[in-house]
């Protein structure tokens, strides 16, 4: 269908750009002293650890907004399915 087409390229973009995320979580992890949070509870560069989970966090707001912008869509569409199948029942009917 052709109204959703905006909708499917934004989740595109969403998951695409989670992904993205995901692997600058991972070289900010290894950059950063993030280790030694996890080992002691303490680090000297709070500024990489701070990037780390601000990173992993847009990463899984966007993978959760991705998914679920292609779940309402794929909804809609049946749901714009039924109410054709009822309309072309109810023209047949008259």
């Amino acid at each position: 269908m052709p109204y959703f087409d905006r909708t499917r390229k934004c989740s595109i973009v969403f998951l695409s750009l989670s992904a993205l995320f995901f692997i600058m979580t991972i070289i900010t992890f290894f950059n950063s002293q993030f280790s030694e949070i996890l080992a002691y509870n303490f680090t000297n560069d709070l500024r990489g650890s701070i990037l780390t989970v601000i990173f992993l966090l847009i990463a899984i707001i966007l993978l959760v907004a991705g998914i679920a912008i292609r779940a309402i869509c794929k909804d809609a569409k049946e749901d714009f399915h039924r109410i054709d199948k009822l309309i072309s029942e109810l023209e047949k009917r008259d």
